[in-house]
């Protein structure tokens, strides 16, 4: 080969790879990014059950789309799966500035660190981590910690 077909090799070679990059990325990014949207969860014990409120924050300034599905899974301490589901039709999502509870799981949950993974596809995330601890008195909710991404990462395991 000369070096002609080398040169245009490469720039085919650099094309594709920022093509499939792009495609890569294309399906975990918000599509609406002057959308801020906030997946939030707010644990509490409620006659030693464990009620997990999920709500929604929209920062952005447009009304979020009426087609929206979320998705949360709430892990054990070993990570496997303990509970999960899908919200579809949310009868009242937030207007921009507006955040509204729109879902709520309860259940008895043994002490540990549990994890539970809320938000929806283009419109990113939340991880929240948060601790179930016994008392004298019963349960109680310990350290809380949350990360925020604008990426869904449950969306590859959707089928």
């Amino acid at each position: 080969m000369n070096r002609s077909s080398w040169l245009w090799m490469w720039i085919l070679f650099c094309v594709l790879a920022v093509m499939i990059g792009c495609n890569i990325t294309r399906n975990t990014m918000p599509a609406h990014p002057d959308r801020l949207v906030t997946f939030y969860a707010i644990p509490s014990i409620r006659d030693d059950r464990v009620v997990i409120a999920l709500g929604i924050h929209n920062g952005g300034t447009h009304p979020l789309s009426d087609d929206l599905v979320a998705t949360w899974e709430l892990a054990d301490p070993q990570g496997k799966k303990r509970n999960g589901g899908w919200l579809r039709n949310i009868p009242a999502l937030p207007g921009p500035g507006e955040e509204v509870l729109v879902g709520q799981w309860s259940g008895e949950l043994e002490p540990g660190i549990y994890t539970l993974t809320w938000g929806a596809p283009s419109y990113g995330s939340t991880v929240d981590r948060f601790e179930i601890v016994q008392e004298a008195g019963g349960l109680r909710i310990g350290e809380q910690e949350s990360r925020i991404s604008p990426r869904y990462p449950l969306e590859r395991r959707r089928h």
